[in-house]
Formats: C-alpha cells, sequence, structure tokens
C-alpha cells in the first residue's frame, strides 16, 4: 500500500478542507469557524497572516470620538457550523 495513499486518506478523514487561521490577534476569532476548526498536524493549510481588516473613522471636530469596526472577507460565522470531527466511540 502506498503510503502517500495512505495519509491522503487520514487526511480526508480528520481534517477540515479549508484554510485555517491562526487568529492572531483577530477580535473575531473566537466566532470563526476558520479559527475553531479541529485541525490536523500534518497538512492542514493556514492563511499566512489573519486576513482581517480594522478601519478607523475619526470625528474631524473630535479627533478623540472615532468608530472602529473590523471586517473579515474570509470570516465564516461559528454558528452554521458543528464539530467535524469524527466518532470514534464506536
Amino acid at each position: 500500500m502506498d503510503i502517500l495513499w495512505l495519509c491522503s486518506r487520514i487526511k480526508q478523514i480528520n481534517m477540515s478542507d479549508i484554510s485555517a487561521c491562526n487568529g492572531g490577534s483577530c477580535p473575531l476569532r473566537l466566532h470563526c469557524h476558520r479559527y475553531t476548526c479541529p485541525k490536523e498536524e500534518l497538512g492542514q493549510s493556514y492563511f499566512k497572516d489573519p486576513p482581517y481588516k480594522m478601519n478607523m473613522m475619526l470625528d474631524d471636530l473630535f479627533l478623540s470620538l472615532g468608530v472602529v469596526t473590523t471586517a473579515c472577507a474570509f470570516f465564516w460565522n461559528n454558528r452554521e457550523f458543528k464539530d467535524e470531527r469524527p466518532n470514534l466511540e464506536n
């Protein structure tokens, strides 16, 4: 049996087939599936840097007032996903 074939089968069974995110200092990470999904030690792909952007809009009259917004084009809300780990109890 070819070892590469075996490794590819294990990868397909045990991991999410997505680019995972290491989170960094992203304020959205605890609610994002890419950060909280089960990850494989070998073969899991990751974003090089967390892809979130923080935008700051300041008031022209009062520079100490402003609004900060956080956005990520790759954000997947956790509410849509269940734990993807295989059930090994059976």
